[in-house]
């Protein structure tokens, strides 16, 4: 699609894809402004389900407001063409992060009970959400578990998640289990909601 005009948009080169679609970098001639463009597959494109939930994707980020979420500029359709323009933030691809640093285990276990009860909401279907979790346990570097210290917690899965945090000489652990959690600290390990969590970076962030 590289040079083809979308509207006001001018296609400039492809970022990425993945099953709900291609992302282009493009210039908002109006504006004269980088932008992302999200293309809809064109087998996507004569699907009514696929084209609600891409619509549904793009009302649901346009409503939040946060510094580390795009943000959403504009959904049209040029031609049989139908996309999502929004804010083009320049860096290093995820699966590149992720290689470097795995996601923990534990972390993965808490999106494959999550993220699919909550794909709906998100505008992703099922098996996009469970595509996700596999490739983040096919990543994820492998730690044995040895109960090392059974029966530090009430429940054995949180154990899982102690002694991982242990082996990691993580700081904190992230939970809104805080309760079952207290007898971690004694481990030297903080036990932060997720709003506490949100707190630490922004000190952290505004420190000079």
């Amino acid at each position: 699609m590289e040079g083809q005009q979308l509207s006001h948009y001018t296609i400039v080169s492809k970022i990425g894809e993945g099953g709900m679609g291609a992302v282009y970098r493009a210039i908002d001639s109006r504006l004269n402004r980088t932008v992302a463009i999200k293309v809809l597959p064109p087998a996507a494109g004569a699907d009514p389900d696929r084209q609600r939930r891409f619509v549904q994707e793009a009302q649901s980020a346009s409503a939040l407001n946060h510094p580390n979420i795009v943000h959403i500029y504009d959904i049209d359709t040029a031609g049989e063409v139908t996309f999502i323009a929004m804010e083009f933030v320049d860096g290093r691809p995820l699966d590149a992060l992720i290689d470097e640093s795995p996601v923990p285990m534990p972390l993965a276990l808490e999106y494959e009970a999550v993220l699919p009860a909550h794909a709906a909401q998100l505008a992703m279907a099922v098996s996009d959400a469970t595509a996700i979790v596999d490739y983040l346990c096919a990543v994820g570097r492998q730690q044995a578990i040895h109960f090392l210290w059974r029966p530090a917690l009430s429940d054995p899965v949180d154990e899982f998640v102690l002694e991982l945090a242990v082996a990691a000489q993580c700081q904190a652990i992230v939970t809104h289990n805080v309760r079952d959690f207290a007898s971690a600290r004694t481990f030297g390990v903080q036990i932060l909601t997720p709003g506490d969590f949100l707190r630490v970076i922004e000190e952290r962030e505004e420190r000079p």
